[in-house]
């Protein structure tokens, strides 16, 4: 009867940690559960021992580990999986222990952003933005180098690490870092050995967190900048240009989290031309730069917004667009009252036409009036 009620539980376990990137449910899991019993019931109860809170340390996430590739090797053999791609199987088989976001992890990226910010001695040369009097080429040239080598800061910095983390993390989760402090950097910053674990690794996550940093970094300084002093020799301007640039980095490499690769791929590569876009359209409509409903939108505001459109889109017309849509009020108001005449070519059998454009206040429409005639549009 025990035996009968732990089949019963096993696809439930399973289930309740598994992750499918695309939403779907795992492919062939009955098959997995009946096939595979013995296998998923040692893998299952390792989960169980796992502390939720906070990554399993080395010798537990081992152990799940290796039991998750035996669940593996047995899946892979079932005619349910055959054609299937190793990711399928991977995905139906095991658990993301390793990738999911743990309390400490929240705790090692507000370190990782106080290395970039460049506030303590041991984080020098990491900075997003270094000393004025350093050229703007050099500051981003260094920084896309050191990119992803934070890494070294926390295996040979540990007190000056361990310092940051007493000022900016949980009291629980400082304590468990420095308490496990070697174990855990080990386990974030040294890849796997074999691409079969890649899948599941911290490593990945840790990645992934630099990327964050980065990504957030590049929106803050983009809220700040005006879109109506956008411009190419707008050193803020630059700033955030450059750092869109090195987030091509963040796609170089396969990250395991749905639509970041995308997506910064699609705005890395919209970012420089952006500047541009935007001084020509200025350039030909000075008038938008006294726009009100422009006057509080941010550089991001308006980039985010239209960088799907960019994306292999018209650049000036998707810009447009927004600003049609956002500036009703006062693009209508600028036809108000404007008269205009036509004048015919002189021909015998063509009467004189000429009428006025002006907005009408009740239907917020433009209306022709051509020889007393209203002619609503």
């Amino acid at each position: 009867m025990f035996k009968l009620v732990l089949i019963c539980l096993i696809p439930h376990l399973v289930n309740s940690y598994v992750h499918r990137s695309d939403d779907r449910f795992p492919i062939c899991l009955s098959e997995t559960n009946n096939a595979c019993q013995e296998e998923m019931k040692k893998k299952n109860e390792t989960l169980e021992r796992i502390y939720h809170i906070h990554h399993p340390l080395t010798d537990l996430f081992n152990i799940y580990t290796d039991q998750c590739r035996k669940v593996m090797e047995c899946a892979s053999g079932l005619e349910c999986f055959k054609g299937k791609s190793q990711s399928e199987i991977i995905e139906t088989s095991c658990d993301d222990v390793g990738t999911i976001q743990y309390s400490i992890d929240d705790c090692l990226s507000t370190i990782l952003k106080k290395i970039y910010s460049n506030d303590h001695n041991c984080t020098a040369g990491f900075s997003f933005v270094s000393e004025r009097d350093v050229p703007l080429f050099s500051i981003y040239s260094s920084f896309q180098e050191n990119l992803f080598t934070a890494d070294t800061i926390f295996k040979k910095e540990k007190q000056c690490i361990l310092n940051i983390g007493q000022g900016v993390c949980k009291t629980d989760d400082f304590n468990f870092l420095q308490n496990n402090y070697d174990e855990l950097i080990e386990l974030y910053t040294n890849s796997p050995t074999s691409d079969i674990d890649q899948w599941n690794h911290p490593s990945e996550k840790f990645y992934r967190m630099h990327c964050g940093v980065l990504h957030n970094d590049f929106v803050q300084k983009s809220e700040n900048i005006s879109i109506l002093s956008v411009n190419q020799e707008n050193a803020d301007v630059q700033k955030v240009v450059e750092i869109a640039q090195t987030a091509q980095k963040c796609h170089q490499k396969p990250v395991i989290i749905p639509g970041l690769e995308k997506y910064l791929k699609m705005v890395s590569e919209n970012i420089q031309a952006f500047p541009a876009v935007m001084i020509n359209i200025f350039e030909r409509r000075p008038r938008l730069l006294e726009y009100r409903c422009l006057s509080s939108v941010s550089w991001w505001g308006v980039f985010r917004e239209v960088v799907e459109c960019m994306n292999g889109g018209d650049a000036k017309k998707c810009v447009l667009s927004f600003i049609r849509s956002r500036c009703q009020e006062e693009i209508l108001a600028d036809f108000e009252d404007l008269a205009v005449t036509l004048t015919p070519r002189n021909e015998s059998n063509v009467p004189g036409v000429s009428f006025s454009l002006f907005k009408n206040n009740q239907r917020r429409k433009f209306v022709f009036t051509v020889n007393n005639t209203l002619i609503n549009f």
